[in-house]
């Protein structure tokens, strides 16, 4: 069947111009179709691989192609099928033919977003009570020395660290093993680090020797420090991403102004 029995003009499935059927000497037919070409290498590449057009052409626009490859802009060796995270400096992946690319919602970026809003209202009344010791108000002195706001620290450091932070861990853990140290294994190390210890001082302070306890018998924390740090590289990791989806979107805007019809070549 012609793909232009009942229109002026046809799709060139290669390039994406518009060409004329009766005009064009370009034509090959496939699963007894016949598509139309601006210029016979446009013909000649889809003769090779016709399934690489049809499928592009046919994927759903709500999401990527099947088996789109995804790069690291800082590394372009590492590429792999699917969105991921860079084995090497731990920055979120990105499809490599920006052509291929399509406007939607980044699921990397609305986690972080997520994730970034409820680390930042943990993280307020944890850095009240730990450096509430600067501030001149008694009644606040006296909140901060009650053992029972350790234990407060604890409910709201621990989410904070182990749920929206969890990220980090895990860039963190993929440069140990590939052996490419980032700063995702510093930010993991740090908070890592800040965060066992303040546990282990909080829960059995009689392990630590009597240099590292105060008057009171306490040992000092820093689950306020741990989740401080989670959240400014997760605010950091949103204003990032965003910024990349920006540049996305410029890209794609200039090869939006390429012509999408051209003069047939003979």
């Amino acid at each position: 069947m012609d793909k232009a029995t009942d229109t002026k003009t046809a799709i060139d499935p290669v390039c994406g111009m518009t060409v004329d059927p009766a005009a064009t000497a370009h034509r090959h037919d496939h699963d007894g179709e016949t598509y139309y070409f601006c210029c016979n290498g446009c013909r000649e590449k889809f003769a090779a691989d016709p399934g690489k057009y049809l499928g592009k052409r046919e994927a759903p626009a709500e999401e990527m192609p099947a088996g789109t490859v995804y790069t690291c802009p800082m590394h372009p060796e590492v590429r792999q099928v699917g969105p991921g995270s860079c084995p090497k400096c731990g920055m979120a992946l990105e499809p490599e033919n920006a052509a291929e690319a399509i406007e939607e919602a980044d699921p990397e970026l609305t986690s972080m977003t997520r994730r970034f809003w409820i680390s930042l209202v943990l993280t307020v009344p944890l850095l009240i009570t730990g450096m509430g010791g600067m501030l001149p108000w008694d009644w606040l002195h006296s909140l901060i020395v009650h053992p029972a706001t350790k234990w407060g620290e604890i409910v709201l450091a621990t989410p904070v660290v182990l749920w929206a932070g969890w990220p980090f861990f895990q860039r963190a853990w993929a440069s140990l093993v590939h052996r490419s140290l980032n700063m995702f294994t510093l930010i993991g190390l740090g908070v890592g680090v800040a965060y066992v210890y303040s546990l282990v001082a909080a829960v059995a302070p009689g392990l630590f020797p009597p240099s590292f306890r105060s008057a009171d018998g306490h040992v000092a924390v820093y689950f306020e420090a741990a989740a401080a740090i989670t959240t400014l590289v997760l605010i950091g990791q949103v204003l990032e991403l965003r910024a990349r989806a920006q540049t996305s979107s410029a890209i794609r805007a200039l090869l939006d102004l390429a012509p999408k019809t051209g003069n047939t070549i003979t």
